[in-house]
């Protein structure tokens, strides 16, 4: 029986935590000094899978993420702890996708709909965070 509650409470768990739809969208890069560059990243999906893209100089957008072996993924509560060095609010909620080098976060009080939204370098300690500002939909459909 303990087992089976366990097993419930994580379930419930993770889906609090779930990075979904409603992140996909465009999003710039914000300088120390608040002022958000041109600079601009798009999430998005497609064939079931989570893409991130890079505004090209020409207007066009170029995949940085690869094909094989780093793949973005919908982070885990653990994951996520570890982006953030064990310390998230207990009122905040973060959501995350992450491959090998980065990880995606959108971040926000427990229960509110504003979020900020974070681009973390994970290939050495300590993580570099770069806060990122949503600046539109991305458009795509789903």
């Amino acid at each position: 029986m303990k087992i089976l509650l366990i097993f419930i409470l994580l379930l419930i768990t993770s889906f609090a935590y779930a990075f979904d739809e409603s992140n996909e969208g465009q999003y710039a890069v914000v300088r120390q000094d608040g002022q958000v560059t041109d600079y601009t990243f798009k999430i998005s999906q497609k064939d079931n899978r989570w893409i991130l893209e890079r505004k090209a100089p020409d207007g066009s957008w170029e995949d940085v993420t690869c094909s094989q072996g780093c793949s973005l993924e919908v982070s885990h509560k653990k994951n996520m702890k570890y982006f953030a060095s064990n310390k998230i609010p207990k009122n905040m909620s973060i959501e995350c996708i992450h491959n090998d080098a980065l990880a995606f976060c959108s971040i926000g009080k427990t229960g509110q709909k504003k979020r900020a939204y974070m681009l973390i370098g994970l290939i050495e300690k300590p993580f570099i965070c770069v806060p990122l500002s949503r600046v539109e939909d991305s458009g795509i459909e789903h």
